[in-house]
């Protein structure tokens, strides 16, 4: 099993969640020409609802997420040219954090304006996409989102894989900051509570472009 990402983000605007490929044996990641941040990422030991966990942080970008180590079997932190900061895989359950970065910050009162881009974006994971949930807004530690959970088909293995995942595009100051958890439709069920249990561990500073923020480990 493996993750993937493999289309690169509109020129002229925010985030595009790109699609997360569960099944396949390649990993693609895409080069933003611009984004060229250097920085470490570490990895520590913390508690998750009785479960062995790991916390994955950026020291580039400033965020920090903890899951089970199950889901951490095949770590990937792309090169910094590209917006996808880290990709892993385990477990049945494929986990992604990207980061475009914006000329300058969105208004408060202009982040709704982006849903209709969003949803279009979110309808290009495949042709047969079902979105069971169209972009509720949100805030998660003081940042704004937007929510998807939607439904497709996975053919690039030529064999046809059901996946559901959710994501969560946060607004941070002039970051946009993705977040994706992808497992097969049929095992949504067992895995869902815990894609919000990870997702409820996310912490990011507030940053802007040229700013190099230091990072607090989750809690």
């Amino acid at each position: 099993m493996s993750i993937r990402a493999t289309e690169e983000p509109p020129p002229s605007l925010e985030p595009k969640p790109l699609p997360v490929k569960l099944i396949g044996a390649v990993v693609a990641v895409v080069l933003i020409a611009g984004v060229l941040v250097a920085g470490a990422t570490n990895v520590i030991d913390l508690p998750f609802i009785g479960s062995h966990t790991v916390t994955e942080l950026d020291s580039s970008y400033g965020w920090a997420i903890t899951f089970p180590k199950a889901w951490n079997r095949h770590p990937r932190r792309p090169t910094d040219a590209t917006t996808v900061r880290f990709i892993t895989e385990g477990g049945g359950v494929g986990l992604r954090v990207q980061v475009n970065i914006l000329p300058t910050e969105l208004p408060a009162d202009r982040i709704k304006e982006t849903a209709p881009q969003l949803h279009d974006q979110i309808k290009q994971k495949g042709p047969d996409i079902t979105i069971l949930d169209d972009g509720t807004m949100g805030t998660l530690h003081g940042l704004p989102y937007f929510y998807y959970l939607s439904t497709y088909t996975d053919f690039s293995t030529g064999v046809a894989i059901p996946l559901e995942d959710e994501d969560y595009v946060l607004f941070n100051g002039a970051n946009i900051e993705i977040i994706t958890f992808e497992t097969k439709a049929s095992n949504y069920p067992k895995v869902a509570s815990q894609f919000k249990k990870a997702m409820q561990t996310f912490r990011s500073r507030r940053t802007t472009l040229g700013v190099t923020p230091t990072v607090t480990p989750s809690k």
